[in-house]
């Protein structure tokens, strides 16, 4: 299952790699990090039962989002050069 997929997602990275600049390949890696916090407070008002956290505060979602709006910032000043 899971292992099958990781081993796919590796090969496209490789290929990713070969036809493109490593760093942007990265930075795009790093994006992931953007998707999973989208896609966790999305289903996690949808879905509250399922997809409880222990003290959720506003602060913890705050760090979450400046983590997060630092890698894509850093994706983008990549893209500068």
């Amino acid at each position: 299952g899971n292992k099958v997929l990781g081993g796919i997602a590796f090969i496209f990275t490789l290929i990713a790699i070969q036809l493109g600049d490593v760093a942007i390949v990265n930075a795009l890696n790093a994006t992931q990090y953007l998707f999973l916090l989208i896609f966790a407070i999305f289903f996690g008002n949808l879905l509250p039962e399922y997809f409880k956290e222990a003290g959720r505060h506003h602060h913890e979602i705050l760090h979450k989002l400046i983590a997060v709006a630092l890698i894509v910032i850093g994706f983008f000043i990549l893209l500068l050069d």
